[in-house]
Protein backbone atom coordinates (compact mmCIF):
# COMPACT_ATOMS: atom_id res chain seq x y z
CA UNK A 1 0.00 0.00 0.00
CA UNK A 2 2.89 2.37 0.75
CA UNK A 3 4.28 2.24 -2.84
CA UNK A 4 0.85 3.26 -4.21
CA UNK A 5 0.70 6.21 -1.82
CA UNK A 6 4.21 7.28 -2.90
CA UNK A 7 3.19 7.12 -6.57
CA UNK A 8 0.13 9.29 -5.87
CA UNK A 9 2.28 11.86 -4.05
CA UNK A 10 4.80 11.96 -6.90
CA UNK A 11 2.03 12.29 -9.49
CA UNK A 12 0.45 15.12 -7.51
CA UNK A 13 3.82 16.89 -7.19
CA UNK A 14 4.43 16.58 -10.95
CA UNK A 15 0.95 17.92 -11.69
CA UNK A 16 1.48 20.90 -9.41
CA UNK A 17 4.87 21.60 -11.02
CA UNK A 18 3.30 21.48 -14.49
CA UNK A 19 0.63 23.97 -13.46
CA UNK A 20 3.23 26.33 -12.01
CA UNK A 21 5.36 26.25 -15.14
CA UNK A 22 2.45 26.80 -17.56
CA UNK A 23 2.48 30.35 -18.98
CA UNK A 24 -0.05 32.66 -17.39
CA UNK A 25 -2.71 33.88 -19.74
CA UNK A 26 -2.14 37.48 -20.70
CA UNK A 27 -4.47 40.08 -21.94
CA UNK A 28 -2.36 41.11 -24.94
CA UNK A 29 -4.07 40.75 -28.30
CA UNK A 30 -3.36 41.89 -31.83
CA UNK A 31 -5.67 44.74 -32.74
CA UNK A 32 -6.92 46.92 -35.56
CA UNK A 33 -7.98 50.56 -35.50
CA UNK A 34 -11.57 51.38 -34.70
CA UNK A 35 -11.26 54.62 -36.68
CA UNK A 36 -8.56 56.51 -38.54
CA UNK A 37 -8.31 60.29 -38.29
CA UNK A 38 -5.46 62.75 -38.90
CA UNK A 39 -4.97 62.90 -35.11
CA UNK A 40 -4.69 59.09 -34.94
CA UNK A 41 -2.16 59.01 -37.79
CA UNK A 42 -0.16 61.78 -36.10
CA UNK A 43 0.02 59.85 -32.82
CA UNK A 44 1.05 56.67 -34.67
CA UNK A 45 3.87 58.58 -36.41
CA UNK A 46 5.03 60.05 -33.09
CA UNK A 47 4.99 56.58 -31.51
CA UNK A 48 7.12 55.15 -34.34
CA UNK A 49 9.68 57.92 -33.92
CA UNK A 50 9.71 57.40 -30.15
CA UNK A 51 10.24 53.64 -30.59
CA UNK A 52 12.88 53.61 -33.32
CA UNK A 53 14.01 57.19 -33.86
CA UNK A 54 14.44 58.90 -37.19
CA UNK A 55 11.91 60.96 -39.07
CA UNK A 56 8.15 60.37 -39.02
CA UNK A 57 7.15 57.95 -41.78
CA UNK A 58 4.41 58.54 -44.32
CA UNK A 59 1.43 56.38 -43.37
CA UNK A 60 -1.60 55.46 -45.46
CA UNK A 61 -4.94 56.56 -44.07
CA UNK A 62 -5.92 52.87 -43.94
CA UNK A 63 -2.95 51.74 -41.83
CA UNK A 64 -3.89 49.16 -39.15
CA UNK A 65 -7.50 48.95 -40.35
CA UNK A 66 -7.26 45.40 -41.74
CA UNK A 67 -3.99 44.13 -40.31
CA UNK A 68 -2.30 44.61 -36.93
CA UNK A 69 1.17 44.67 -38.51
CA UNK A 70 2.97 47.56 -40.18
CA UNK A 71 6.18 46.90 -42.10
CA UNK A 72 8.33 49.95 -42.77
CA UNK A 73 10.79 49.48 -45.59
CA UNK A 74 14.11 51.24 -45.35
CA UNK A 75 14.95 53.54 -48.21
CA UNK A 76 17.90 52.47 -50.29
CA UNK A 77 20.98 54.69 -50.39
CA UNK A 78 21.93 55.98 -53.84
CA UNK A 79 25.31 56.92 -55.20
CA UNK A 80 26.07 60.14 -57.13
CA UNK A 81 24.62 58.63 -60.33
CA UNK A 82 21.35 57.64 -58.66
CA UNK A 83 22.23 53.93 -58.61
CA UNK A 84 21.55 51.88 -55.46
CA UNK A 85 24.57 51.29 -53.24
CA UNK A 86 24.68 47.56 -52.62
CA UNK A 87 24.98 46.62 -48.96
CA UNK A 88 24.22 50.15 -47.78
CA UNK A 89 21.78 48.73 -45.25
CA UNK A 90 21.35 45.28 -43.82
CA UNK A 91 17.77 45.48 -42.60
CA UNK A 92 15.07 45.38 -45.27
CA UNK A 93 12.18 46.42 -43.04
CA UNK A 94 11.08 47.07 -39.48
CA UNK A 95 7.83 45.81 -38.02
CA UNK A 96 5.35 47.37 -35.62
CA UNK A 97 2.29 45.64 -34.19
CA UNK A 98 -0.88 47.30 -32.98
CA UNK A 99 -1.97 45.61 -29.77
CA UNK A 100 -4.74 45.79 -27.24
CA UNK A 101 -3.14 45.35 -23.81
CA UNK A 102 -5.97 44.97 -21.36
CA UNK A 103 -7.95 48.11 -22.30
CA UNK A 104 -5.11 50.20 -23.75
CA UNK A 105 -4.22 50.45 -27.41
CA UNK A 106 -0.44 50.28 -27.84
CA UNK A 107 2.11 50.18 -30.65
CA UNK A 108 4.56 47.32 -30.05
CA UNK A 109 8.09 47.29 -31.49
CA UNK A 110 9.33 43.67 -31.47
CA UNK A 111 12.93 44.61 -32.33
CA UNK A 112 13.37 46.28 -28.93
CA UNK A 113 10.54 44.42 -27.14
CA UNK A 114 8.92 47.67 -26.08
CA UNK A 115 5.73 49.59 -26.75
CA UNK A 116 4.11 53.02 -26.56
CA UNK A 117 0.61 53.59 -25.19
CA UNK A 118 -1.59 55.34 -27.77
CA UNK A 119 -3.86 57.53 -25.65
CA UNK A 120 -5.78 59.11 -28.55
CA UNK A 121 -6.20 55.88 -30.51
CA UNK A 122 -9.15 53.52 -30.29
CA UNK A 123 -8.58 49.94 -31.33
CA UNK A 124 -10.35 46.62 -31.09
CA UNK A 125 -9.18 43.04 -30.79
CA UNK A 126 -8.48 41.42 -34.14
CA UNK A 127 -11.05 38.72 -34.81
CA UNK A 128 -9.40 35.85 -36.61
Amino acid sequence: MAPLKAVKIIALALLMQACNSAPASTSVNEAVLSASTPEVLSQLKQAIVKLKGGVPPTLASTVFQRSPTLLLEHGQSLDGNGSPILGAHNLAYESFILQLRYTQCVLYYPKKDTYVVLSKVSCKKLEK
